[in-house]
């Protein structure tokens, strides 16, 4: 993926830099200087990046297009995937417990928690897709 098609999905997304960044799972103070280095080649998308910039292009659900994640989005997140807390939290390396916190707000969403979220979404659709 090139600088250019970076570019071009966020403007396509009608997305600002930070706006963008927040979509990608990327937060604090540096999201928008990544982001802008995505753009003019100073950093390369790789891995999980990769799939979900991919999938922003074309993608219609509001869990994958959302500028910002809450408790209530992980939590309609794992509901569409149809998975339990314990369940996700095998996914991602969690207790069920810290999922717990996650979905009631006590813990923050962190931005790759977020986009591995993203990115277990994106690969479900991708399996029934393909059964």
């Amino acid at each position: 993926m090139t600088p250019t098609d970076i570019k071009r999905i966020r403007k396509n997304a009608d997305a600002s830099v930070s706006e963008f960044a927040a979509m990608l799972g990327l937060s604090g103070e540096n999201a928008a200087d990544t982001v802008r280095k995505l753009e003019n080649g100073a950093k390369a998308a790789s891995g999980p990046l990769v799939v979900v910039l991919r999938q922003i292009e074309k993608e219609s659900d509001p869990l994958l297009r959302t500028h910002e994640w809450t408790s209530e989005n992980l939590k309609a997140a794992r509901t569409k995937l149809g998975w339990r807390q314990d369940e996700l939290a095998a996914a991602l390396g969690f207790t069920r417990q810290h999922i717990g916190l996650l979905e009631n707000g006590v813990k923050p969403l962190m931005p790759a928690t977020i986009l591995a979220v993203k990115y277990l979404l994106l690969n479900q659709r991708r399996t029934q897709q393909i059964a």
